[in-house]
C-alpha cells in the first residue's frame, strides 16, 4: 500500500523592471500529510522546503562561459536563499488520514513541490501585461531582465509590477 502527499502554494511577487529582482511578498502553502503528531516540526519543514524553492526558482544558476568554463565557483557568484530572501510562509494544515497504519502521509513537501510553479506563475502574471510569455523555471535577476530586454520593453524607473501567482489581480481580493 502506498501513500503520496497533497498540497498547494501561492505567492505574491513584486518585480522590479528596473533590476530584474522579484520580491516574494507573501508565500502560502496549504499542505495534507495525513495526521500530523508535531505541528511545529512540520512547519519547520515546509519553511524549509520554502527556502529550496525559492533558491531554485529565483537565485541558484549555474553560468557558463563560451568555452564551457563554469563561472559560478562561489557563494558570491552561485546564490543561495538567506535569512532576507526567505519571507515567513503562512501555512495552513489538513489532516486526511492515509490507509497506512498511524494515517501518516508525506510531510515537508508541499513547497519544494508546488513553491516554485507558484514563483515562476506570479512572474509570469506579473510579466504578461508586458507581452512576455514566461517559458522557463530559472528566473534569476539576469533572466528576467533579459525577458524585459529581448522583448523590446522599455522600462519606466518609476513603474512596478505587482500581481498574484495564482492568476488573481490585486483589485479582484
Amino acid at each position: 500500500m502506498s501513500t503520496y502527499a497533497t498540497a498547494a502554494a501561492g505567492v505574491l511577487v513584486e518585480v522590479d523592471p528596473n533590476s530584474g529582482q522579484v520580491d516574494i511578498e507573501s508565500f502560502w502553502v496549504v499542505d495534507d500529510a495525513g495526521t500530523i503528531i508535531n505541528p511545529m516540526i512540520v512547519d519547520g519543514q515546509i519553511q524549509g522546503a520554502a527556502a529550496q524553492a525559492i533558491g531554485q526558482t529565483l537565485l541558484e544558476e549555474l553560468v557558463y562561459d563560451q568555452n564551457g568554463q563554469l563561472l559560478t565557483t562561489t557563494l558570491s557568484d552561485y546564490l543561495i536563499p538567506t535569512a532576507g530572501t526567505v519571507p515567513r510562509v503562512f501555512i495552513e494544515h489538513r489532516e486526511t488520514p492515509s490507509a497506512l497504519i498511524g494515517g501518516f502521509r508525506g510531510a515537508g513537501e508541499a513547497a519544494i513541490v508546488a513553491g516554485p510553479a507558484a514563483l515562476v506563475n506570479g512572474v509570469a502574471d506579473a510579466l504578461r501585461p508586458l507581452g512576455i510569455d514566461v517559458l522557463q523555471t530559472n528566473l534569476s535577476a539576469s533572466r528576467v531582465r533579459a525577458l524585459l530586454r529581448d522583448a523590446g520593453v522599455m522600462i519606466d524607473p518609476v513603474m512596478g509590477l505587482r500581481y498574484f501567482g495564482l492568476g488573481i489581480e490585486n483589485d479582484h481580493l
